[in-house]
């Protein structure tokens, strides 16, 4: 995928004569799988702009980006990154009407593929649906402001998780408020949290399973819990009393409770569904079709009081969290950067979602029976990455079109450098329609210390370019190391003092 639509890209995009792209080769398999390593590898070591990761500087420098990948090759890549068909995109899909586009278009692939291999995991009964989302600040129509949420400004996705572990079951993500979830016509009475809600738990294939499902009071109704117990599916959550089919008894009694009427509890059941509203610190309104009306002892106070809360209520923060708990793990080892390409940024987001799938089925299926690192220690969600990374790295270094070009170590002829005569001379091009006729060099001395420097001169005799003031240097000290050099300048430096 990242492998045909990138070249098929870099083939479409102009480019002129003095152009990066005209290096461009296309990327084979092994390319694609050592990019996606150099990505995931970016979130577990972290640098404030690309180009440091390649950095020679002793107090930056990392060995890993600089052995398989090109920094220039890298950026190539990265700008010419498509999952999708660009020329379809600009002659076909931006030219519908806005509401027959797709959004996701540039991603389109990419989210098909996951929501059919996520589906492969059968998880536990307790699931959790609610919002999560890809961080974005830029102008965006699907952009939202969720303000109770890490990320305020983000690309908001509905999410299907365990409610245990956090594993992504099914996503999808809001491309506006023209999203529809209906099947028809015969659903135009239907709220839309309500069509969203089943169309989730269908998308995630857990109807008709006898799962819980837990969610907060944007989505519950007593609507929603009846379409729900349709489908063998009980469902629990806080309560939105203004929501129809509600109790009056349940309204009347959230406004009068006070203080001194905490731990007092009111209810009232329809067949299946339990509505019960119960004094906090501020009165806690819930549904649930899985819960009977009773209180569950949890601990005592510093009074010895025995502290008792509603059975649903206890359940409800025991399992509702579960999608935050998915977000959590999303944070540790993030390859999101900054970048101008909202559809690039939520595709490594998704990347990431995949990857913590991954460490959340490793981690329970670790000590099984059958597998042969049964008896291997745990590993953390950062261990977990970086083996994925080696594992990337050791299928792709065999079928790269392009390797970077091993550097050889630094070499000089000592005898050579101190004895005859030396004379600086400047620079002179080799190219005919070249910018400059003296072009500057970099400095080898300087180079050589870690001091970025260009000079027009170079010795006559060793060919090497020279500042004037590293001339001197170069052709008086015993030998050329990093020890030698730092002390030579050193002792400049205190004989001017």
């Amino acid at each position: 995928m990242i492998k045909y639509f990138s070249s098929l890209f870099a083939a479409l995009t102009p480019a002129s004569k003095r152009s990066r792209y005209n290096l461009w080769k296309d990327i084979t398999i092994g390319d694609a799988k050592m990019f996606l390593a150099y990505i995931l590898m970016m979130g577990v070591i972290k640098k404030p702009y690309l180009a440091m990761y390649w950095s020679t500087d002793p107090n930056l420098a990392t060995p890993f980006f600089s052995k398989y990948i090109a920094r220039d090759r890298f950026l190539l890549i990265l700008s010419m990154f498509h999952l999708n068909d660009e020329k379809q995109f600009t002659e076909v899909e931006s030219k519908k009407p806005k509401e027959e586009q797709d959004r996701l278009f540039k991603l389109r692939p990419l989210v098909d593929l996951l929501s059919k291999t996520f589906l492969l995991y059968k998880p536990t009964k307790e699931l959790a649906l609610d919002e999560g989302g890809c961080p974005w600040k830029g102008r965006l129509s699907i952009k939202v402001y969720c303000p109770m949420k890490p990320n305020r400004f983000s690309i908001k996705t509905f999410q299907v998780c365990e409610a245990t572990s956090g594993y992504t079951m099914a996503f999808e993500v809001y491309t506006g408020k023209s999203a529809d979830f209906g099947d028809g016509d015969d659903e135009e009475d239907t709220r839309k949290t309500t069509k969203l809600v089943m169309y989730m738990m269908e998308k995630a294939g857990c109807l008709d399973k006898g799962h819980h499902l837990y969610m907060d009071n944007y989505y519950n109704s007593p609507e929603l819990c009846e379409a729900l117990s349709e489908k063998l599916t009980p469902c629990c959550g806080t309560l939105n009393t203004g929501r129809d089919g509600v109790p009056q008894v349940v309204k009347a009694t959230k406004k009068a409770f006070k203080k001194k009427n905490r731990g007092e509890c009111v209810w009232r059941r329809k067949g299946d569904i339990l509505i019960l509203c119960w004094q906090d610190k501020k009165p806690v309104t819930t549904i649930s079709t899985i819960h009977a009306a009773r209180m569950k002892n949890l601990k005592r106070n510093f009074n010895q009081e025995m502290i008792k809360k509603p059975e649903s209520i206890v359940e409800y923060n025991k399992y509702m969290y579960g999608v935050d708990l998915g977000d959590q793990l999303l944070v540790n080892c993030t390859p999101l950067r900054k970048t101008m390409k909202w559809w690039r940024k939520l595709t490594f987001h998704f990347v990431n979602m995949a990857l913590v799938n991954s460490w959340v089925l490793y981690k329970k299926y670790q000590h099984h029976a059958e597998n042969p690192d049964a008896n291997a220690p745990k590993i953390t969600h950062t261990q977990f990455t970086v083996e994925i990374v080696d594992a990337l790295v050791k299928e792709a270094r065999d079928d790269m079109s392009v390797t970077p070009i091993p550097k050889t170590p630094f070499k000089v002829d000592d005898k050579e450098r101190q004895e005859g005569f030396h004379f600086p001379i400047q620079n002179e091009t080799t190219k005919p329609n070249a910018k400059r006729a003296k072009p500057a060099r970099p400095c080898k001395l300087c180079n050589f210390r870690g001091v970025p420097g260009y000079s027009c001169y170079r010795c006559e005799k060793c060919k090497v370019t020279l500042h004037i003031e590293c001339f001197k240097a170069w052709h008086s000290v015993e030998r050329i190391d990093r020890e030698t050099v730092k002390k030579y300048f050193e002792d400049a430096d205190d004989a001017e003092k």
